[in-house]
């Protein structure tokens, strides 16, 4: 009996333990997120890992003008990216609506839309302004990188299905 009330105690021991490390953990994280979404700082992350992927392909001085073309665009980027949000949050709310309104789903969607057309047209005009500044080579670099992301991409959507 006392051998098995050993075990017993053990067992509860090494439960009680792994519990305290998993809350702990989610509690962790749950702080870390805390405000995820409600505040503007993942786009900043957004802008600035874009701007990294460019420049860890780029020497020195392509480097330079590649900074200067994304501080320049960068209010533009942001606000872009932040109306994006806000749009999307607004067809959130309405599919998810109780008594939901067509007229008011069809209006966040078409606002979601034109908010992704301004960050496709503000991507797109960073691209341009790249290519008027960079080097041969770093045009090259940047265009192998789009064309990988995009195979990458396609491949993953083949795999899904949603390319035929």
């Amino acid at each position: 009996m006392l051998n098995n009330r050993k075990i017993l105690y053990i067992a509860l021991t090494l439960s009680l333990a792994l519990n305290v490390f998993v809350l702990g953990v989610a509690g962790y994280y749950g702080y870390q997120f805390r405000g995820f979404g409600k505040d503007d700082q993942w786009i900043e992350n957004r802008i600035t890992r874009l701007e990294n992927r460019f420049l860890e392909r780029l020497d020195a001085p392509d480097q330079s003008f590649t900074r200067g073309v994304f501080n320049a665009r960068r209010p533009e980027l942001r606000k872009a990216f932040s109306q994006l949000g806000d749009a999307r949050h607004d067809v959130g709310l309405a599919l998810r609506a109780a008594d939901p309104d067509p007229s008011t789903l069809t209006a966040a969607i078409d606002k979601s839309q034109d908010a992704a057309d301004r960050v496709n047209k503000n991507l797109h005009g960073l691209l341009r302004d790249l290519a008027q500044g960079l080097s041969l080579q770093a045009r090259q670099e940047i265009s192998e990188h789009i064309r990988d992301h995009h195979s990458r991409r396609d491949v993953k959507n083949t795999d899904r299905g949603d390319i035929d």
